[in-house]
């Protein structure tokens, strides 16, 4: 465990996960909620994702972020 290439990023708000994924599905990202906490989201990167596909997803997760808090109403 702890080993592979899933990775979770925990969010503030308790329906923090299921917001973040519709955002970045609607920026081409495909990422699940952890069933074990709806605070954390879970993104499954594949062992050959290059750096550029990398970047992709980090620039996705910019622009999601926000939306994401605004779908929870924890805008700053």
């Amino acid at each position: 465990r702890q080993r592979g290439v899933i990775l979770g990023l925990v969010t503030g708000h308790p329906q923090g996960s299921p917001a973040l994924m519709a955002a970045l599905y609607r920026h081409g990202v495909w990422a699940m909620r952890a069933n074990f906490d709806l605070k954390t989201l879970q993104f499954k990167a594949g062992l050959l994702m290059d750096e550029g596909m990398a970047n992709r997803v980090l620039d996705a997760l910019d622009a999601s972020l926000p939306e994401a808090a605004a779908m929870v109403g924890a805008e700053d």
